[in-house]
């Protein structure tokens, strides 16, 4: 590599076998072939010769062409050469392709249903139009005050942590007044495509331009409409545009899909009629958390607390906060692997009767007096088995409604003691621990899935603003989805 002042990309379209799950053999196989350009490639450089080759999936590129956008991206179609042109996007002024850029109209906002939605900065907060989150105004407003599909909006007035966010509105067949706070742009459909822009706006680039106009104040910033008018971005032509858009719609279809399985998965355990069931108090005993005050001057110890719990399946060891107790820890508080510790105390019912397990520890440690303690009396009950129990809506419904006290809900022992639990075997119990460990992964993989195509979308836009090396442009790639026949 040192020896060579280029980078050879092969690209193999067949490996030997077709795409579907079971990779039937099939006469195409470019590997054989890659291997001799990869020998000849060697050879040249070791001979101080030029490479080169008629193959359009093989081709060498320069180094400096890779260092030169500054994210050493090695995408195979990113540097395929095609024409020997400068293909640099020209840059337009924002008033130049939006027919309007203007604040809204400044309407009582209700929140009682009234005659029109009003949109609001809360209405675009997680980047899109989320109509749950408008006011009403039965206020009188001209048709040029109502939203149409294709108008943006962009929040101009906001900490500056959230100045920027844009959403699109788009397939909303409800009038909607465009409410004060929002700056909207209405596209020029002659001069670019609505989707194209609204994912402009969310680039970083973009989103630092407007920054650079913000005018800070104590607690928000703001910017001037006349200052986003003159920002300028890159414009390639509509059939280019259409294609990015393509391409972020089959991205942001996977993100979509993934999404869907981490959103609505939750571990099952169908209860067997067969299975024995028992009262806790027969397999396990409780003990309520330590409690401590500011004068306690005795040992500093980490402490499991309510904000631990969260959605956890096991507790955060690393984010335990120390505190000073009553003299020196004793063995009964401290915690153990395989405890499972619930909120037994809070002014929220809803966290009562959550629960954590307690992994490996390595360092001695409590929990506090808002919570409770169980420990199983056997190795005949797998914890994770009883903390993913613990967690099905059943059993989280009979642990909140077994909270006493009117202001703070409180889980006492007797509630615990009594509650019945299935007994199955701990073969079957490890069994389906290894089942929805099994399942969590797949979860995790659709998480990364999410990761990997939300930072591909940016890609995509960032490249708009990365001018091309003279001899090489960026092609569209070509998403690939294999399927079994």
């Amino acid at each position: 590599a040192k020896k060579s002042q280029h980078i050879l990309f092969l690209k193999i379209d067949n490996d030997g076998f077709d795409l579907g799950a079971q990779r039937r053999a099939i006469d195409k196989n470019d590997l054989t072939a890659g291997l001799i350009h990869l020998q000849e490639y060697k050879e040249a450089i070791l001979n101080n010769t030029e490479f080169k080759s008629d193959n359009k999936n093989v081709f060498v590129v320069d180094k400096k062409i890779i260092k030169g956008t500054g994210d050493y991206n090695l995408s195979v179609d990113r540097y395929r050469i095609v024409e020997n042109v400068d293909r640099k996007n020209p840059m337009v002024r924002l008033d130049e392709i939006f027919t309007e850029i203007k604040n809204g109209k400044n309407v009582e906002q209700l929140d009682s249903i009234a005659k029109y939605r009003v949109t609001r900065i809360q209405t675009i907060a997680d980047g899109t139009i989320n109509l749950e989150k408008t006011k009403w105004t039965n206020d009188e407003v001209t048709q040029n005050d109502f939203m149409d599909d294709g108008d943006i909006l962009l929040s101009h007035i906001n900490s500056v942590e959230h100045l920027g966010k844009s959403a699109i509105f788009n397939n909303h067949s409800e009038k909607v007044v465009h409410g004060i706070n929002l700056i909207r742009f209405r596209p020029n459909k002659e001069k670019i495509i609505p989707e194209f822009i609204a994912s402009v706006f969310k680039s970083d680039k973009f989103i630092a331009l407007t920054k650079q106009y913000a005018q800070k104040a104590v607690n928000q910033a703001s910017i001037k409409t006349t200052d986003l008018k003159g920002i300028e971005i890159p414009l390639p032509p509509l059939s280019i545009q259409q294609q990015i858009v393509n391409k972020i719609e089959s991205y942001q279809a996977i993100i979509n899909g993934a999404k869907q399985v981490v959103q609505n998965y939750k571990p099952q355990i169908d209860i067997d009629p067969d299975w024995e069931m028992v009262e806790l108090k027969e397999v396990a005993t409780f003990k309520n958390g330590m409690n401590f005050t500011k004068e306690s001057d005795g040992m500093m110890v980490k402490i499991l607390g309510v904000s631990d719990f969260k959605n956890n399946l096991y507790a955060p060891l690393e984010s335990f906060n120390s505190v000073q107790i009553d003299g020196m820890l004793n063995d009964n508080y401290k915690l153990k692997k395989g405890d499972i510790v619930f909120v037994r105390s809070n002014g929220n019912q809803d966290l009562i009767g959550r629960c954590v397990l307690i992994d490996d520890l390595n360092f001695d440690a409590t929990f506090s007096g808002f919570t409770i303690r169980l420990r199983f009396n056997s190795h005949d009950f797998e914890p994770k088995f009883y903390t993913y129990i613990f967690k099905s809506d059943d059993l989280r419904k009979k642990l909140i409604d077994s909270g006493t006290g009117a202001n703070i809900k409180s889980l006492n022992q007797t509630a615990l003691n009594n509650l019945e639990i299935p007994v199955p075997s701990i073969s079957v119990q490890q069994q389906i621990v290894k089942r929805i460990g099994q399942e969590q992964q797949l979860v995790n993989a659709n998480k990364e899935l999410i990761k990997m195509y939300e930072q591909k979308i940016k890609d995509e836009i960032n490249k708009l603003w990365q001018p091309a090396a003279k001899g090489y442009v960026m092609e569209e790639e070509k998403l690939t989805v294999a399927a079994e026949e």
